[in-house]
């Protein structure tokens, strides 16, 4: 949280109990409720988003702004040439 000091941050709340961040939050942080973020809601944050989050949360937003998630990286083995075994 010391890293986004002085940044606009808004905080999405779910509404699973077993997702909640419990530490208090900045003050000046402005914080709404979700259960399912939308491409409207996202747009409205602004120019730039960071969204930090479980891997269930950060892709119910990648969803909600339809980017192509197939594959967000490629393995170490999948880069190596066929039969080089190294």
């Amino acid at each position: 949280m010391a890293a986004l000091d002085g940044l606009a941050v808004t905080f999405v709340r779910l509404p699973l109990a077993h997702l909640r961040f419990t530490r208090p939050l900045p003050r000046d942080w402005r914080v709404i409720d979700s259960g399912r973020p939308t491409p409207g809601m996202i747009a409205a944050l602004g120019r730039r988003v960071l969204v930090l989050g479980t891997v269930y949360f950060t892709g119910r937003v990648l969803d909600a702004v339809d980017a192509p998630t197939e594959r967000l990286f490629v393995s170490a083995s999948a880069r190596r040439p066929c039969g080089s075994g190294a």
